[in-house]
């Protein structure tokens, strides 16, 4: 089936672009088939299926023409119309092809023959691809094309994108790598949301994973040495990838597990190998792109990860583009520190100018070129040169019918400009417009919102009260609205400032229950061995709402939840989302915990102290440490509190303090130890070890049972712990 499919499918379809899909896809699918028709073949055939996909992304077929002497000129541009590579460049919709069908047909009925004429003229308002032109960013794609140029000669600089919503900073970029598809940068594009910022390395996991996707789709000649060098590139450490986007095993197989370190050691090893693996991507001359949107709102961890990718003198071949918004980054915002480093090239987008706005007009409103001027005149007025909102304006403007559109194309009427949208806020103008909407639409938008940026058809039926033919109806009205658009499986809305509407709008109360839901939900259709893999996504939805929560049980299961999900994010080197994590476990196990579920209790408060003293919050990791010693009931709970204070105070250079809490906790477990080395305690210390060593071999000793001893392990466990502030702090010590 895939092989009769291929050869029909659009570019978009291929899952090496990241592009929305829309009826244009179709559109392109029915060139191919004419293509075909006419031609005898459709425009790209073969056996070899990633050929195929890498044909319709990357090669232009051959003219109708060319192919078919014999097709009439006019009749293979519309062909040739159908299957343009980007979809702006095709027919707008079906009707408008279904036009210039009818004009052939008149023409060949009055003289036998096909006059030619331009294909495509009989545009219409609304529908997808109208504004997809890029106006007045020529200055800043070519910086961006230069910054390019630079790493493909291994001197690639960071590049950031900053602006207001609706400025245009994501159509920059994505024109820009539209742009430069054929050239062959590899591109790892991901996003940050809002009501995923509590979710570690999110647009990160999510730009892997769809670069893995695209790995997965590569003939096996291609795929062989881009794994060879991935797993090369990682080592030993290849589960923190897995960890990180499980759908990597596919690509890099099997790993071993990792080594436990300590967790300054843990960062080290998590930053280095995922570091590694990016800069392993591009081979050679080639280059790679790490796109990362919506930065104002990347979590700590990703952050943290992206200041030590771009600390050195550049990344090699591997350019980062950084797009936020510059209202949510003030100079105390931890991104702030990366846009203001030395050598980081930063563009700030403005607003469009008079001009821009005109060529706009005149470009996309066929017939109107005449009063374009007038009509950009009062489009700047209303919108200030915002992108988004002067697709909105003038969207609003063809429902009032201040713009018309006739068979001499487009008409404004100028007469009728009082009607238009009297607010130059475009947040008020949007909450207007979702306010205008039918109330199932409110209600299917309101759902959506609080999954965040998309959502999956199914979840959608399983959480409203409408059936799939309703949404289908209502999804299908607000993508002709311009709200949402469908990808795929995926319904999501077509901008951030619907979606962040339409959220902000939500009394708190109705966002609580909605929110708790979508969690109950996913965690009822998630199986039990899967439930580590979406705790995140299950958590997002369930913490808000955790004051919906009045079950003891149902409470000391989120209690749960959050501990595994704050065990993954320190296992991520998350140390801040996991502080978090561990706090709403202790809110919702309550005090009463101590008592029902000590274990729960327990390894909440005693992470939640570690992870405080991993973000230098010291008072808090304090209250939640004495806590914990205070009710521990076991010497190995209390072990473990002494393990995490002496490895805090000797990475914070305090090494004399963790040697003598060590000696503190081996008395603990019966063993007394010399608060200083005199040189008789060294020296007794060597003769034992001497004699206890004295005939044993080193594999001997490897061969040895393991200990049984329960007070003898924990005892062994303090020494380890010891160790490090032994050889920083007092190197003598270390006989004893």
């Amino acid at each position: 089936f895939q092989h009769q499919v291929l050869p029909y499918i659009s570019p978009e379809l291929s899952g090496k672009l990241n592009q929305t899909i829309d009826a244009r896809s179709d559109l392109y699918s029915l060139g191919c088939i004419l293509y075909e028709l006419v031609c005898g073949t459709p425009p790209f055939a073969g056996k070899d299926p990633a050929r195929i996909l890498h044909l319709h992304v990357a090669k232009d077929p051959v003219p109708v023409t060319r192919r078919n002497p014999d097709c009439p000129k006019v009749l293979g541009d519309m062909i040739m119309a159908l299957v343009e590579k980007n979809p702006k460049n095709r027919y707008p919709d079906a009707g408008s092809f279904e036009k210039d069908l009818g004009r052939c047909l008149d023409r060949l009925s009055d003289d036998g023959s096909i006059a030619p004429f331009r294909p495509g003229v009989s545009v219409s308002f609304g529908l997808p691809g109208l504004w997809e032109n890029l106006y007045g960013r020529s200055p800043e794609l070519n910086i961006l094309s230069k910054t390019l140029k630079g790493a493909a000669q291994g001197r690639a600089l960071p590049v950031f994108v900053m602006g207001s919503p609706g400025i245009g900073k994501t159509s920059l970029v994505l024109e820009f790598l539209r742009r430069q598809r054929q050239a062959g940068p590899i591109v790892i594009e991901g996003r940050f949301e809002r009501l995923r910022k509590e979710v570690p390395y999110h647009g990160i996991a999510m730009g892997l994973g769809r670069l893995i996707q695209s790995i997965l789709s590569l003939s096996g000649p291609e795929l062989v040495p881009i794994k060879e060098r991935l797993r090369a590139a990682v080592g030993e450490n290849g589960q923190v990838i897995l960890d990180l986007v499980p759908q990597a095993k596919a690509v890099m197989g099997p790993q071993p597990p990792l080594l436990p370190l300590s967790p300054e050691k843990n960062r080290e090893r998590f930053l280095d190998t995922l570091a590694r693996f990016l800069r392993a991507i591009p081979q050679g001359n080639a280059t790679a792109i790490l796109f990362m949107d919506d930065l104002q709102w990347a979590d700590h961890a990703s952050l943290f990860f992206f200041r030590h990718l771009l600390a050195g003198e550049d990344t090699g071949s591997l350019l980062f583009l950084g797009a936020f918004r510059d209202s949510h980054v003030g100079p105390s915002h931890p991104l702030a520190p990366l846009a203001d480093r030395a050598g980081t090239r930063v563009i700030h987008l403005n607003a469009l100018k008079r001009d821009d706005i005109e060529q706009m007009v005149s470009d996309s409103l066929i017939g109107l070129q005449e009063q374009a001027s007038i009509l950009a005149e009062l489009v700047e007025k209303r919108t200030h040169g915002n992108p988004f909102f002067i697709k909105e304006f003038l969207r609003d403007l063809c429902e009032k019918k201040i713009l018309v559109h006739g068979d001499g194309g487009w008409k404004y009427m100028e007469e009728k400009k009082d009607w238009a949208v009297l607010t130059d806020n475009v947040a008020a103008f949007v909450q207007k417009r979702l306010h205008d909407l039918e109330p199932d639409q409110q209600d299917l938008l309101a759902v959506l919102s609080c999954f965040g940026r998309d959502a999956l058809f199914d979840d959608l039926c399983n959480l409203t009260d409408m059936d799939g033919d309703r949404i289908n109806t209502h999804v299908a009205s607000l993508v002709e609205q311009g709200i949402l658009v469908r990808s795929k499986e995926k319904i999501l809305f077509s901008h951030d400032r619907f979606k962040d509407a339409c959220y902000s709008s939500l009394p708190r109360e109705k966002r609580r229950r909605l929110h708790h839901s979508i969690g109950t939900h996913i965690l009822q259709n998630t199986p039990k061995d899967r439930i580590m893999g979406r705790v995140f996504p299950i958590l997002q939805h369930l913490n808000p709402s955790r004051s919906l929560i009045k079950d003891e049980e149902e409470k000391t299961d989120l209690a749960y939840l959050n501990l595994m999900a704050g065990k993954k994010a320190k296992a991520q080197a998350a140390y801040d989302a996991a502080h978090d994590y561990f706090l709403t476990g202790i809110e919702a196990a309550g005090p009463a915990a101590w008592e029902t579920d000590y274990q729960l209790a327990m390894a909440l408060h005693t992470f939640a102290g570690e992870t405080a003293l991993l973000i230098n919050n010291l008072a808090s990791a304090k209250a939640f440490l004495s806590l914990a010693m205070e009710k521990a009931v076991s010497p190995e709970d209390r072990v473990r509190i002494y393990e995490i204070k002496i490895g805090h105070l000797t990475v914070f250079n305090q090494p004399a303090k963790g040697l003598d809490l060590g000696i503190e906790a081996l008395k603990m477990l019966g063993l007394s130890l010399p608060a200083k080395a005199s040189r008789p305690a060294v020296a007794l210390a060597l003769l034992k070890a001497h004699l206890a060593l004295r005939g044993r071999s080193p594999e001997q000793l490897s061969r040895l049972p393991e200990m049984k001893d329960e007070q003898g392990r924990l005892r062994v466990r303090i020494l380890m712990a010891m160790v490090e502030a032994c050889i920083i702090g007092s190197p003598g010590y270390m006989p004893v």
